[in-house]
């Protein structure tokens, strides 16, 4: 299979050793791959009885100060705004499979809703398009 962006339609990924084609080079990733599933073990790590204090310290903290918390967070972001802008940039394009499923499976569970958000942009588009009754060959 030439096309490595599109599953093929009877592709077994990731159990490619099951695979019909026999030159599938599918290499994309779903959102299954991303989540937890039933099958998947869950990495259990235990923690100290000091780390677990800390983070019931850090859990009530946040919870008695969240303005103080988002104040604090908005003034960094207003300090280093292009810094923040700049990182999740690259993240977004060093995991762009995992964000294209993430946007896949928001859209699937609600295509409805974000379909009414598409009439409603491409109307308000078609209204400031129209310019004293006339329309601009731009759009």
């Amino acid at each position: 299979m030439a096309n490595k962006k599109k599953k093929p339609p009877k592709c077994c990924a990731p159990d490619c050793f099951n695979c019909p084609y026999v030159e599938c080079r599918y290499s994309g990733m779903e959102i299954e791959d991303y989540l937890d599933g039933d099958e998947v073990e869950e990495f259990v790590n235990p923690i100290s009885s000091e780390d677990a204090r800390n983070r019931e310290y850090q859990r009530k903290y946040r919870e008695r100060h969240p303005n103080e918390i988002k104040q604090r967070r908005k003034k960094y972001y207003d300090e280093n705004s292009a810094r923040c802008i700049k990182k999740s940039n690259e993240w977004k394009r060093e995991n762009r499979d995992r964000v294209n499923a993430s946007i896949r499976a928001k859209y699937a569970k609600n295509k409805e809703y974000y379909r009414q958000k598409q009439r409603e942009y491409r109307a308000r588009k078609r209204r400031e398009a129209v310019v004293d009754g006339e329309r601009n060959e731009a759009v």
